[in-house]
């Protein structure tokens, strides 16, 4: 069976917009069945940072994941949401959200996710989405996310980006006949 492995890290964080403390909670979600996680952690949230204006939010999580999988259909890809942590440490504001498909290709990768969230289209709505922002649906945006073709139904901004730097390494896809 085809292995793959990405080991790396997600770096760091920009907003568009001022933000003070800020974590992101990410998943890496294959795209059907026939990918089996063999070790590693596929989900989960880095540490909190403050973002400066120099570096942004360095955060430097670990990712380091190995899969088996039956063919190269269905590859992986990352997903994340960036949170802005409240004064008290315990409430989060959703600052935004992104996804990008993890390299095929063996060797080291920088890819940098654009971050978006919905917003309203302009008018009184558009400014009082301005001046007091509403929680989104998460479970919507998630769903937007891992769907990426409903996208272009929902009325977004872009905020930021992420910056994450990964290896990836193929084994017997070419011994098993898979082509990547």
């Amino acid at each position: 069976m085809p292995h793959v492995f990405f080991v790396g890290g997600i770096e760091k964080v920009e907003l568009f917009k001022e933000a003070g403390s800020v974590s992101v909670s990410f998943a890496v979600v294959p795209g059907n069945g026939g990918w089996y996680k063999k070790d590693g952690i596929d989900s989960g949230e880095t540490q909190t940072n403050v973002i400066s204006d120099l570096n942004g939010g360095v955060l430097n999580h670990p990712i380091d994941l190995h899969y088996i999988s039956s063919s190269s259909e269905g590859w992986p890809f990352l997903v994340v949401e960036v949170w802005e942590r409240d004064w008290d440490g315990e409430s989060r504001i959703f600052k935004g959200c992104g996804s990008v498909f993890l390299p095929a290709t063996p060797g080291q990768h920088i890819l940098k996710l654009n971050l978006w969230r919905p917003c309203e289209s302009g008018g009184m709505a558009g400014f009082a989405d301005l001046v007091l922002p509403k929680i989104p649906d998460i479970k919507k945006v998630r769903s937007i996310i891992t769907n990426p073709h409903i996208r272009p139904d929902y009325q977004t901004e872009t905020c930021g980006t992420v910056l994450v730097k990964l290896n990836t390494v193929l084994n017997g896809f070419k011994d098993n006949g898979c082509l990547i």
